[in-house]
């Protein structure tokens, strides 16, 4: 498993070598579907939205804390889970966000984990 980056500040190679480590590690077992990657984006971005639109972190952080549960939840589905490495993934980041501005560099490294994934095959239609 890649090393997940710190988050306080972005390194050079963050959206670059170590997004794509990522990528390459989620992909190893089973692709994730197109839908299942849009579905966690799409609220990591949701979120994003609602914190540029003004909102306050603090009552931000219960509803992107909740997503580790439903990683999980779709993680253990009995059809279309996720794999483990995306659950994995996940998780370190959602851990590794404690404060607005780790969670403004999350959303790009995700974003570069997304490109990664369609760009090196690795999620499914």
């Amino acid at each position: 498993m890649p090393n997940f980056p710190s988050l306080s500040e972005l390194k050079e190679d963050t959206l670059d070598k170590i997004a794509n480590d990522w990528a390459e590690y989620i992909k190893q077992e089973n692709k994730i579907s197109s839908s299942q990657l849009r579905k966690f984006y799409g609220e990591v971005k949701s979120i994003q939205r609602e914190l540029i639109q003004g909102k306050k972190w603090s009552d931000l952080v219960p509803i992107f804390k909740l997503l580790k549960a439903k990683v999980l939840y779709n993680q253990n589905r009995k059809s279309n889970k996720i794999p483990k490495q995306f659950s994995e993934f996940m998780i370190k980041g959602i851990n590794s966000v404690n404060v607005d501005k780790e969670f403004t560099n999350f959303c790009l490294f995700f974003e570069a984990v997304v490109g990664y994934l369609y760009g090196n095959g690795g999620v499914s239609q």
